[in-house]
């Protein structure tokens, strides 16, 4: 094998890895008050019902044209694309709870200073 076709693999898990670390990291970090908790629960409630309204659009549109790629291109064109829609769906619903855990964060450490909160953020950011 050629590293051009061992690079993407390895380049895969190691973007896993980090963003492992980040939500480790993250999830250590105090979540902040009661009625923090609270809104960032409403915020995630909020969030996750809005993902499956907009699922329940997108799933028939991206069956759809899975069989069209697969019927005029090549069938494994449309099952590329099936198994790329589904991944991009899950990656959608992570990152959704990954974001609410480290905006509460966040918020709770704005009053420690913009560094931290920064750092809070974007490392929040960082694992979509």
């Amino acid at each position: 094998m050629e590293i051009s076709e061992i690079l993407p693999f390895i380049a895969g898990i190691a973007s896993f890895l980090v963003a492992g670390g980040l939500v480790a990291w993250i999830s250590k970090q105090p979540a902040g008050t009661k009625e923090m908790m609270d809104i960032s629960n409403a915020v995630k409630v909020g969030a996750a019902a809005f993902l499956k309204r907009e699922m329940k659009i997108i799933v028939p549109v991206a069956i759809a044209l899975s069989v069209i790629i697969g019927a005029f291109l090549q069938p494994s064109n449309g099952l590329a694309f099936a198994v790329g829609a589904t991944l991009s769906a899950v990656a959608g619903v992570i990152s959704l709870k990954i974001t609410v855990k480290a905006a509460v964060r966040a918020a709770n450490l704005s009053g420690s200073g913009l560094g931290k909160t920064f750092a809070m953020a974007f490392r929040g950011g960082a694992t979509v």
